[in-house]
Parts: C-alpha cells; sequence; structure tokens
C-alpha cells in the first residue's frame, strides 16, 4: 500500500464541513465532502486511529478506485479492474450496493455486476472463486454510485455504524443520532469550560456525546468488533497502539451539563444511558417542563424536540415551542446561543421570527431519512 491512502467518511448529510474538521483534528488531508460523505487523503494506518476516534463519523472506507460511470457495463469494468491484495483467497466478501440519482437500472444490479467482477477477477488472480456471503463476509466491499460518480472502497468500519456508539442502556422512542449530536456540538463552539443545557433531553444524547468529549474519552470504547479486524492486512500491534494511545487521552475535568425532560421515565432513562457511558458524574439531569419551569442560565442550549407526525400533533409544536422560547427568555441573564434542530421546521421559523430573533445560522440536516433544519440563534 502506498504511504498516503485515498479515503472517504460517510456522515448525515448536512454535516460534512464538521465531519471534515472532525478528520482533520485526527491528521488526515481533506479533500472535498458533499452528499454525506468526506473524501481525504492520510497514511493507510489512518483508520485504526479514525474508528475508534472520530465522533460525527458514520464509516471510514478505503477508497479503490474512483470513477465515471453511466452504465452497469461501464461499472463492471471498474470493478474487473480492482487489485486484490485486501482479500484472501479462502476468504468471503459481500459487496454493499447504494445508488443516488435517476439510472435505468437498481441498487441490486448494481450489487450484482460488481460481485460478478470481482469474482472474475479473483479466477484470473486466485485460479479459484471468491466465496460470497452477504450476512457475514470477511470483506465488505462498498459500491456507491452517486449519479456518475462511482465509488468503489473497502469498508473498515463494519455494517454497525460508528454513530452507534454502544453505550445505549435506554432506548428513547426518537433518538439524536450520536454522530448528529457531536456535531452540533462543535457547531455550538462548546468546549468544556462552557456550560450547556438540553431542556428536552429525551435518552441524553447531546449531553452524553458532550461529556466524552469534554473527557477525551473515545467513542469507539464500547465496540468490541470492526470490520478491518478481518482484512488481510490488518495488523494486531498497530490496532493496540491507537486503543493505548486514545485511552492515554482522558481526562476528566468538572463540566456543566445540565438536562430537562418532562418524561420521569426518560429523565431515568438518560440518567442510566449517561452511567452506562461512564459519564455520570459529569451530566446533572432532572426531570422537569422547560416551557414553564425556571431554567438555569447557561451560555449554550442544544436541543432535539419533539416534533409532531401527524397533523394534529404538527398543530400542537408551534405552541411548544413558542412556549419553550418564551420561557428561555425570561431564564437567560446573558447571551445564550440556542441550537435548536427540527423536522417542523417551518412552524419554529414563524415562531422565532414572531419573536424577532434574528438568526445566526441555518442549514439543513438528513436524520435517517427525515429532513431537518437547524436553527443557530441567541436569546437574552
Amino acid at each position: 500500500m502506498v504511504e498516503e491512502t485515498a479515503f472517504y467518511a460517510t456522515t448525515a448529510d448536512g454535516i460534512e464541513d464538521v465531519a471534515a474538521v472532525d478528520l482533520q483534528k485526527l491528521g488526515a488531508q481533506v479533500e472535498a465532502w458533499k452528499t454525506g460523505r468526506v473524501y481525504f487523503r492520510a497514511p493507510f494506518p489512518f483508520f485504526y486511529r479514525a474508528n475508534s476516534l472520530a465522533r460525527s463519523i458514520h464509516r471510514i472506507v478505503i477508497l479503490l478506485k474512483r470513477a465515471k460511470a453511466m452504465s452497469l457495463d461501464e461499472i463492471y469494468e471498474t470493478a474487473r479492474s480492482l487489485e486484490l491484495s485486501f482479500i484472501r483467497p479462502e476468504q468471503a466478501f459481500a459487496v454493499r450496493p447504494r445508488r443516488l440519482g435517476q439510472h435505468p437500472f437498481t441498487s441490486q444490479e448494481i450489487g450484482r455486476v460488481v460481485g460478478q467482477a470481482v469474482i472474475d477477477a479473483s479466477l484470473q488472480a486466485f485460479g479459484q472463486r471468491l466465496r460470497v456471503n452477504l450476512d457475514d463476509p470477511d470483506v465488505a466491499l462498498n459500491a456507491e454510485l452517486l449519479d456518475d460518480d462511482l465509488l468503489l472502497g473497502i469498508d473498515t468500519t463494519g455494517d454497525v455504524a460508528l454513530s452507534k456508539r454502544g453505550y445505549r442502556a435506554y432506548q428513547h422512542p426518537a433518538t439524536l443520532n450520536p454522530a448528529v449530536a457531536s456535531g452540533l456540538i462543535d457547531l455550538s463552539g462548546w468546549d468544556p469550560s462552557c456550560s450547556l443545557l438540553d431542556p428536552m433531553c429525551g435518552s441524553g444524547t447531546i449531553l452524553i456525546e458532550a461529556a466524552l468529549k469534554g473527557w477525551n474519552v473515545p467513542p469507539g470504547r464500547w465496540r468490541t468488533a470492526f470490520a478491518f479486524q478481518r482484512l488481510a492486512f490488518f495488523d494486531g500491534r498497530l490496532w493496540e497502539q491507537a486503543k493505548e494511545e486514545a485511552d492515554a487521552q482522558v481526562s476528566q475535568r468538572p463540566l456543566q451539563l445540565l438536562g430537562i425532560d418532562r418524561g420521569l421515565k426518560h429523565v431515568k432513562g438518560a440518567r442510566m444511558n449517561a452511567e452506562q457511558a461512564g459519564v455520570g458524574e459529569a451530566i446533572h439531569i432532572r426531570q422537569g417542563d422547560c416551557t414553564k419551569d425556571p431554567l438555569p442560565s447557561v451560555e449554550i442550549v442544544i436541543t432535539n424536540p419533539p416534533y409532531g407526525v401527524r397533523v394534529g400533533k404538527r398543530r400542537l409544536m408551534a405552541k411548544l415551542y413558542g412556549d419553550f422560547l418564551d420561557n428561555l427568555r425570561r431564564w437567560a441573564k446573558k447571551a445564550t446561543k440556542v441550537l435548536f434542530i427540527t423536522g417542523e421546521y417551518r412552524a419554529f421559523a414563524e415562531v422565532l421570527a414572531a419573536r424577532d430573533l434574528p438568526l445566526l445560522h441555518e442549514r439543513g440536516i438528513v436524520l435517517g431519512d427525515l429532513p431537518t433544519r437547524l436553527f443557530v440563534f441567541h436569546v437574552g
């Protein structure tokens, strides 16, 4: 492998710039980002460090080929040219296809064509067919066609994304993606000296991610397996070294992380999650109603509030959001930066405008398949 290797990382649509900074801080040379992907170069062993420490990333992929493709024949020819040093003849592989844009074929057809190309290449390279195992492959080959941009790469993370931290003991029905939560914290400008409130904290994800960041706890600490451990070039010594270096950075310090939720069940669940993550001492969560109870005066508020999925529920959201803002303005004793992410962004935009609170920043973020918008503004 060359000293500098091409990679790409996947993340949520809308926080690519945050993910790029995340990777740069770990030592990557970021080249571009688009559509939930960040393209970068780094020394080959970088994937050990990135899988352990990247906070706003879903997957780290070694980019084997990138080419223009408009047909299945072009996809086959690109895949057929892959050099197969990343897999041993006795190992099994699977293709994980994805397609974005308008094409006269499906993602499944892309997977079939790339799989056949790899098998044909293996017959020439090894004199035998590589085995296919879709459920538990030794090597997962990403095949992504983004309009006419074909990406072929090795997934070093695995089918379970890095955003699935592994510390969750309580499942909230509308949990925020931890990678997005970490991205919101970065966008807020929060550092361990700042006070932070999540007034509708649910299962505590935003507060837990802030605590992990504030204490330099590796977000991959709870993960027991990564895809790279089954690859032909896996180096156990380098992996152990990466983990030791990450653990050596952990440093507990006093943090001002406050959470409120109206549901006692969620309060108890958020505390359970914080304890499971080892940051229970850093976070203070209480039951309360952020629309009418006294609120602490803090420097930063970040929250992912409820948003309705039925028309009747949606009408209630504007009142919830308005009552919360009015109460926050009542108790804010200094300029407080607020980050508010919601799927009911039209309702919230109207609520915000009615209170003459000018926006500092706004952007769209896709949570799963749900389009949301982030609003950043000052209160107080």
